[in-house]
């Protein structure tokens, strides 16, 4: 008999892919400076790098997010960051955890971009989950779509 201890907590995975054409190097820097998010996520109001100099390991942001009239804040930090290949952002919010990992893959036809976002939540978050997927996973749809758009060769990164 497993008592409420035993439980595990309540989370979402969401897995979505892209392929873009541009190069991986472009790619990567563009999408792992994680204050470009807001530029590419709907659900993002705003991020910003809280760390000074390059991006790596530690490297911290604040990120408010918009969920309908909510605006929660989120503080992420980057664990593992492997140049070109993959980076790992771990954030926390008031209810909510989220390990964000990102890995990228030099095809023919440009960069595919592999996107994974682990959300845990606590509390009275956790007892709602179940009603939470849906939205969120439309949330991640969207991010990715944008990633996409904003990656589409016919924009310029620079301009970004």
């Amino acid at each position: 008999m497993k008592n409420d201890s035993d439980k595990e907590d309540p989370m979402i995975i969401l897995k979505e892919s892209i392929l873009v054409d541009q190069p991986i190097q472009e790619v990567f820097k563009f999408t792992s400076e994680f204050s470009n998010i807001e530029k590419w996520d709907p659900g993002v109001a705003s991020s910003i790098k809280k760390s000074s100099g390059a991006v790596q390991v530690g490297t911290k942001y604040e990120l408010i997010l918009k969920y309908g009239l909510f605006r929660p804040k989120m503080q992420y930090r980057i664990t593992h960051y492997e140049p070109y290949s993959k980076v790992v952002l771990k954030g926390s919010g008031e209810s909510f955890s989220a390990t964000d990992t990102i890995k990228f893959f030099s095809t023919n036809a440009g960069t595919r971009i592999d996107y994974q976002a682990k959300i845990e939540f606590s509390g009275f978050a956790s007892k709602i989950e179940p009603l939470l997927s849906p939205f969120l996973r439309r949330i991640g749809k969207n991010a990715l779509q944008g990633l996409e758009k904003i990656l589409d060769p016919s924009n310029s990164l620079k301009k970004k």
